[in-house]
């Protein structure tokens, strides 16, 4: 017969967090941590993550609006010096949409922003919104 094993460390039995405020607090506090990492790709989680939560982006907004424009600055120096901006190209096409929409242009699109860490596309990332189709035409092959 097998043993049973009974767990007695409360660690893993209780919540890690007693309220809703304090996960807000864990949360914004490791956004924050990770806003320190240099990189368009990282300010990018950071801000579609802080988009989760109206609280949460209240409490980074400031530090977010001051990294993006840290960014911005280097962005537009790198490429007009001809030089290729560091990281993912897919991230670099995400900020230079966001670059070209402004900083709170994206909450004017879709405050769902989000959906970056759901989806792998750039241009879902950003979710800019498209015409929708209204006639498919066919074409034919040369």
């Amino acid at each position: 017969m097998g043993s049973k094993v009974i767990c007695t460390d409360s660690r893993l039995t209780s919540p890690p967090f007693d309220s809703i405020e304090e996960l807000q607090q864990a949360f914004a506090a490791g956004l924050q941590r990770l806003l320190q990492h240099p990189g368009l790709g990282s300010y990018i989680l950071v801000h579609a993550n802080a988009c989760f939560d109206a609280e949460v982006y209240r409490v980074l907004q400031a530090d977010l609006q001051s990294r993006f424009d840290q960014l911005v600055s280097y962005c537009r120096e790198a490429l007009s010096e001809g030089r290729e901006l560091a990281g993912a190209k897919d991230d670099h096409l995400v900020f230079l949409k966001w670059l070209a929409i402004g900083f709170g242009g994206v909450h004017d699109l879709n405050p769902s922003l989000a959906s970056y860490s759901k989806r792998s596309t750039a241009v879902s990332r950003l979710n800019i919104r498209s015409k929708p189709i209204d006639k498919v035409v066919e074409t034919k092959p040369l």
